[in-house]
Parts: structure tokens; sequence; C-alpha cells
């Protein structure tokens, strides 16, 4: 199993996607304060917010990509990618722009980011139930594990570059993510897969 890219394609988006994803949602908070003057109180519905609208936009994306699926209009792997590509690559662009806007249009790309990265939830994430069925809750157990690691490193991270200059500093936080981010969805492009692997294949034996 570990030998398969099939699961390295799970297991590499999921850090790269959460390293963005805990940078907006833990980050924000301070990111709102510190840039935007905008302190914990006033901003503690606008830090909420990308909350609730990527759980719409999760059940939305569902819908669509059963939709693409029982249509027929596109092949499992190409909608696994299609999500993929969509919930990776919008994020990062709207990420990038932050340090960029005024406080209103910051708001709105971080939800927007935050929003369209839940597609994953159709694409990479929801992945090892068509290549490895039988395998599927310890694969993503395993890219989940992976993920907390990552997010438990990103905000040291963050609070290492906001501490050497806080203009700046929000600037290359913002970069990273968004190129850690890219490089996960670039590799799952390149490794998906959606066919059965063959140590997932269910054996039966016959007896005489």
């Amino acid at each position: 199993m570990i030998k398969t890219l099939a699961i390295w394609a799970i297991i590499i988006p999921n850090i790269c996607r959460f390293w963005l994803i805990s940078n907006l949602t833990v980050s924000l908070p301070t990111l709102l304060d510190n840039m935007f003057d905008l302190n914990f109180k006033k901003n503690g519905f606008l830090s909420a917010l990308p909350l609730i609208t990527s759980w719409i936009s999760m059940i939305l994306g569902s819908k669509i990509a059963d939709f693409l699926l029982s249509k027929k209009i596109l092949t499992l792997i190409r909608v696994r990618k299609l999500f993929t590509f969509v919930g990776m690559f919008f994020p990062s662009l709207f990420t990038v722009a932050v340090p960029y806007v005024d406080s209103t249009t910051a708001v709105t790309f971080m939800i927007l980011a935050s929003s369209t990265s839940t597609l994953c939830f159709s694409g990479f994430i929801i992945n090892p139930l068509d290549f490895a069925p039988r395998y599927a809750s310890f694969i993503m157990a395993l890219g989940t594990t992976f993920m907390l690691f990552s997010g438990l490193v990103s905000p040291f991270v963050t609070g290492y570059f906001i501490n050497q200059d806080n203009a700046t500093g929000w600037k290359n936080v913002f970069f990273l993510s968004s190129a850690i981010n890219l490089l996960g969805m670039v590799f799952y492009l390149i490794f998906g897969q959606a066919d059965i692997q063959d140590w997932a294949r269910e054996h039966r034996l016959t007896r005489f």
C-alpha cells in the first residue's frame, strides 16, 4: 500500500490543503485585527462566516458531483480531478490577493477561499472510496493524521513571519500557503487515480 501513488495522492494534498485552511481559520481573527484594525469583538462574526459558507459549499459541491456522474457527463476520475482543481486553485488565488486589497474585499476573498476549498470533499478527499473501498476508512484516517501535523506546524510558521515584520510577514504567510496548496493540487492531478487497486480487490476463494 505504501508504494501506491494513489495513496500519496491523498496524503500530500491533505497536508497542503490544511496548511492553507488552518491559516485562514486560525489566523483570520489576528489578521483582521493586525492589518485592518478590526478588533476581536467586531470580527467575531466575520471569522465564523467562512465556516458557514463552507458548509453550504460542501453540500452544493457534492450535489453537482453526483449530477455529473449520474448523467455520465464526466468520468469518475475527471470529476475527482475537476473538483480538486477548483477546490485548491481558487483558494490559492484568493488567498494570495488578500494582503493587497481593502478589508471588505479581503474578508470576501477569505470567505470565497474557505468555501471553494470544501469542493475538495468531492475531489481527492472522497477518492479512497473509488480506488480502495475496502480500506477507505484507513486511508482517510492516514491522510487526516498527516493533515493534523500540518495544522500544528503552520501556525508556528505564521507566527515566525509576522513577528519579523507585520505587513511583509502576512504577505509571506499567504504566498507560502498558496504555493503549498498548489503543490498539493498538482501532485493529485498527476498521480490521482480512481481505478480499484489490485491489493484492494476482494479475492474469493472457491472450495471444492
